[in-house]
């Protein structure tokens, strides 16, 4: 492929004379330089995909065997397996999915005793502050 840069008559005449002191061309040597951005490129790319590769293996652990048959899953979406109580703190609490409640675990008994006297939350949860002087 050819392609057409504009450069100084300055610097081309310098890189001329650089050229006929290694026994190449000018030609040569932009192909080279831009082989080499390319393979550096390339190196730098690999090398990033066997970092995630490497992070995956370190970090993955095994969950054991996956024999859920369909019902399963679905009982256990519906709640008819028995599971009351779904812990999550991203949640709101209170909330009622297909039977299951929502529970935060890291809510405080003061918190609960509150939503209990008031019948709902004062304010949401995710915006309580934990700090000494709101407490």
């Amino acid at each position: 492929m050819n392609i057409t840069l504009s450069v100084s008559d300055d610097v081309v005449r310098q890189v001329r004379k650089i050229a006929v002191d290694r026994n190449t061309t000018l030609t040569a040597m932009v192909r080279e330089y831009l082989e080499s951005v390319a393979a550096r490129d390339a190196a730098a790319r690999e090398q990033a995909v066997r970092a995630l590769d490497d992070s995956f293996t370190r970090l993955s652990r095994p969950m054991g065997p996956h024999r859920w048959t369909r019902q399963e899953l679905h009982e256990r979406r519906y709640g008819t397996s028995g599971c009351r109580k779904l812990l999550s703190e991203d949640l709101n609490p209170d909330q009622r999915y297909h039977g299951i409640v929502v529970v935060n675990p890291f809510a405080t008994v003061a918190d609960d005793a509150r939503s209990v006297q008031t019948g709902q939350d004062s304010e949401p949860r995710s915006t309580r502050s934990t700090s000494p002087e709101n407490k």
